[in-house]
């Protein structure tokens, strides 16, 4: 499973950027693949890319600000053999996974802010791939490593959400 969580999350950040070269090569609003409603110059293409602009940005600091939260316990992917402080306060007392939130804030205002088969392609990875490696991988791995602290905790926070997807 963790090669199936990487490989979404390597083709994610390659149409993530992908999608905002296409634009500037092909120019917006005629890209090919594109959701015409969001591209061009009405109100509701002015909105998406506010609102897209702004998730992007928010995601940004989101994941930067837990991966801070995190400390010394903040890692790349599973090591077995190695242990890590469980972190449960800060937005890690809110949502288990804060960085992967953030994440996909900031895919889902880049398919916003470039509407095309593109950035929407890459949010659709990123989802594919951070649910296979959080549901897959670190789940299990930390379930395994704290036990009944571990329990507690994905009992009362939601996977991405607050309140949403409590274990």
């Amino acid at each position: 499973m963790a090669v199936a969580a990487h490989a979404s999350f390597v083709a994610s950040l390659v149409l993530s950027l992908a999608a905002p070269l296409a634009a500037l090569a092909l120019g917006e609003p005629h890209l090919p693949g594109g959701i015409s409603v969001l591209s061009g110059d009405g109100p509701a293409a002015t909105v998406a890319a506010v609102v897209g602009l702004a998730a992007l940005v928010a995601g940004g600091v989101l994941a930067v600000a837990a991966q801070v939260d995190m400390g010394a316990s903040w890692r790349i992917g599973v090591d077995e053999a190695e242990r890590t402080e469980l972190v449960t306060q800060g937005l890690f007392a809110h949502v288990r996974n804060p960085i992967f939130s953030g994440m996909l804030l900031a895919v889902a205002g880049l398919a916003l802010l470039v509407p095309s088969a593109l950035a929407i392609g890459a949010a659709a990875t990123a989802v594919v791939g951070l649910e296979l490696q959080v549901r897959r991988v670190e789940e299990p791995y930390l379930q395994a490593a704290h036990g009944e602290v571990h329990r507690r905790w994905a009992s009362r926070t939601g996977r991405f959400v607050p309140g949403v997807g409590r274990a």
